[in-house]
């Protein structure tokens, strides 16, 4: 009897447990999704291949919209709900870049990560399309490599501009050796003092950081990708 006693919790426990890991959830509904974002499908003219790489809302309403392959441009009517392609305008804005990967819109202009550079994309003329190209901050290696992306930027409480540099994959040795220069600040995040200061070095340890942003109060966070030294997906407050 009293192995009896001794042993019945620990079944009994198990038995929950085991009723608890085959319990089935119920299947969310699709149609909740609005209750918390609005997705709505861009027609795009056949011209376009889209690959999204980063958006911002400009003050007259329009969508910039960067391209991976070196484009930025802006989109008319973003809020209407129509399936008439022409009821969407597309005007391409800038191009030639270098696969810019984010846009921010600061102080009336537009910037973006280029490989080598963070780009200030400026319409002097009001015409919609950009006239000049300005390096807004620079000074970190680039290669060739493949995996060598640059995010951002995004603009701190203080004004300060703020990007993140991937590492180069399967360049190690290199990174450590004597052409170390070439490689200099992968996977850190770097800051350019509003007040016009060099490029700051921040924070290292980085892998793949694609995803910078800022809080409603300015703090800086960016989001790395699962691999090597990381075992998941982690967010990361930058300082």
């Amino acid at each position: 009897m009293m192995f009896f006693v001794r042993t019945f919790p620990v079944l009994a426990l198990s038995a929950a447990a085991l009723h608890a890991q085959t319990t089935i959830e119920p299947e969310p509904d699709p149609t909740d999704e609005n209750r918390y974002y609005r997705l709505v499908t861009y027609p795009v003219p056949d011209e376009l291949k889209l690959e999204a790489s980063g958006v911002a809302a400009m003050p007259d309403g329009k969508l910039a919209v960067a391209i991976r392959k070196g484009e930025v441009w802006m989109l008319d009517n973003p809020l209407e709900e129509s399936e008439k392609p022409i009821d969407y305008r597309w005007k391409l804005f800038a191009s030639g870049l270098h696969e810019p990967i984010g846009l921010t819109l600061h102080d009336g202009a537009l910037y973006t990560a280029q490989r080598s550079e963070i780009t200030r994309l400026e319409d002097g003329d009001g015409d919609g399309v950009a006239d000049a190209y300005l390096t807004a901050a620079k000074g970190w290696g680039v290669t060739g490599n493949y995996h060598e992306y640059a995010f951002g930027p995004v603009f701190d409480k203080a004004g300060n501009l703020w990007l993140t540099l991937n590492q180069s994959m399967g360049k190690g040795q290199e990174v450590a050796g004597p052409y170390q220069d070439d490689f200099r600040w992968r996977g850190w995040s770097m800051m350019k003092p509003a007040d016009g200061g060099p490029l700051r070095p921040m924070s290292a340890g980085l892998r793949s950081p694609q995803g910078i942003a800022t809080n409603h109060l300015g703090d800086v966070f960016a989001t790395d990708q699962q691999g090597n030294w990381w075992g998941t997906n982690p967010l990361i407050h930058l300082r």
